[in-house]
């Protein structure tokens, strides 16, 4: 059956032919199925559609398998470890493009300029087209300004790449200011919108299994890294009413220390660490707010986004690419990164206030529709891939 997206995607078909594209992602597909690997599903099947070729290759461990949601869409991927390189894997690779007529290879979440599999590739195979995505989030207060012959050379480098995407506003000013490449297209992330959406039988089920009814469930789902800044948020709590509880999805270098503070808070009745998740759209249905606590610069975010369309007012800092993904003040909450003083703030005024709540959430789920839905997105991808 065709969907609005394989409709809209067969709508927009213009006389230029679309390129076959090697999808290059670093990213295991046997971990979770999150909104990033629905985006490449759902340009496998436009790209299918306009008979040309949209085929992902994760970059990760060998050994990984692709999962039953990749096989259950019907599409096609590889998996390779290209994180370091290596003359086969190289040889590899080059197999690839030849047997797959590939015509552009999309980097993704790679180094930009360190990446030897592309000028490998220039000289293999010196009429495919390269692009990159930059997805990339930033330490604070970092420069990442050349100068001189250091400019130069990143400026030659980056002319293999026949497009730069980048996915906030944030990051494409950020590679402006460096003066290194002026081709920067901006391209948000898109989400399925049907698949993070409110389900009042889902959140009734998960809050009395995990025995939250009456509560109010803080989530937050994250990388368990310094930089993601989980402390901020479990030394809020300890300022929180004992109604609050939070949610922890994920996995990381810092989870046995977080653990360990939330023991010296006392905290450990209030606090749930769920591991890593396949699917987190259940528990963004179940929850009452989403928390983005980051201490570095975000390149966007996509959680926020996967929240918002859940109906989650989101509560997040105010740094980076983050701010482009939620409107402080009609679908959640900005703070100072690190302040955790102004977080539970945030918390207490929608804790307390169920108007402005419910407003936020309302609010929240129609600007993820109207913005971020994948129709317009998609369309919007193979536009770009023409030129």
């Amino acid at each position: 059956m065709m969907t609005a997206t394989d409709m809209a995607s067969k709508r927009g078909t213009t006389s230029k032919a679309l390129p076959r594209v090697l999808y290059a992602v670093v990213l295991d597909p046997s971990l979770k199925f999150g909104s990033l690997e629905e985006q490449i599903i759902r340009l496998a099947r436009a790209f299918e559609l306009h008979d040309s070729l949209f085929y992902p290759l994760f970059i990760c461990p060998e050994g990984a398998t692709g999962g039953t949601a990749f096989q259950e869409a019907g599409v096609e991927i590889e998996c390779m470890d290209l994180r370091s390189f290596r003359w086969t894997q190289l040889a590899r690779l080059s197999r690839l493009i030849t047997r797959r007529r590939i015509t552009l290879v999309h980097w993704n979440f790679t180094e930009m300029l360190r990446n030897s599999y592309v000028w490998w590739l220039t000289l293999l195979h010196p009429s495919v087209r390269h692009c990159y995505t930059d997805h990339i989030s930033r330490t604070s207060g970092v420069s990442q300004l050349s100068r001189g012959p250091k400019r130069l050379l990143k400026r030659l480098l980056l002319r293999r790449y026949d497009k730069l995407f980048c996915v906030s506003q944030f990051v494409l000013n950020d590679l402006r200011s460096q003066q290194i490449c002026t081709d920067l297209i901006l391209s948000r992330y898109f989400i399925n919108t049907d698949r993070f959406r409110p389900d009042k039988t889902v959140r009734s089920e998960l809050r009395k299994q995990l025995h939250v009814e009456g509560r109010f469930v803080l989530l937050t789902v994250a990388h368990l890294i310094k930089a993601k800044g989980i402390e901020v948020l479990i030394r809020a709590l300890v300022e929180l009413p004992e109604s609050v509880v939070l949610w922890i999805v994920g996995e990381g270098d810092e989870s046995e220390r977080l653990h360990h503070l939330c023991c010296e808070l006392h905290l450990t009745s209030r606090v749930c660490f769920h591991g890593l998740q396949k699917n987190v759209a259940p528990f963004m249905q179940a929850a009452d707010c989403f928390v983005c606590p980051s201490l570095w610069a975000e390149a966007a975010g996509l959680v926020n986004l996967e929240a918002a369309a859940s109906g989650l007012p989101v509560i997040a800092s105010r740094i980076g690419g983050i701010p482009e993904y939620v409107e402080d003040g009609r679908t959640g909450l900005l703070f100072l990164p690190g302040d955790h003083h102004e977080l539970t703030r945030c918390v207490q005024s929608l804790n307390e206030d169920s108007a402005l709540y419910q407003k936020m959430s309302l609010e929240a789920r129609a600007w993820a529709v109207e913005k971020f839905s994948a129709d317009s997105s998609v369309l919007e991808y193979l536009d770009l891939c023409r030129e």
